[in-house]
């Protein structure tokens, strides 16, 4: 009667994949907070020409989105 050996055999684990929804959410999230902020920048002439305001004014729209999303955020 003769006995074999039995072969080794690698069983991988199984490979996790990334998830990458948090992070497409957290760069178009991060896409439209700095738009948001400077596109006022580039039409503050045409935008206090609007309302009726002067420039200096009508930029003050840029700081009320910066404090906004300042204190919005969650650490």
């Amino acid at each position: 009667m003769t006995t074999t050996a039995s072969i080794p055999v690698n069983v991988s684990a199984p490979v996790e994949r990334i998830r990458y929804g948090a992070l497409v959410v957290m760069m178009l999230l991060s896409f439209l907070l700095v738009t948001a902020e400077f596109l006022p920048n580039g039409m503050l002439t045409e935008m206090a020409d609007a309302l009726g305001v002067t420039p200096g004014r009508a930029g003050q729209t840029v700081t009320v989105t910066a404090a906004w999303s300042e204190t919005s955020r969650s650490d």
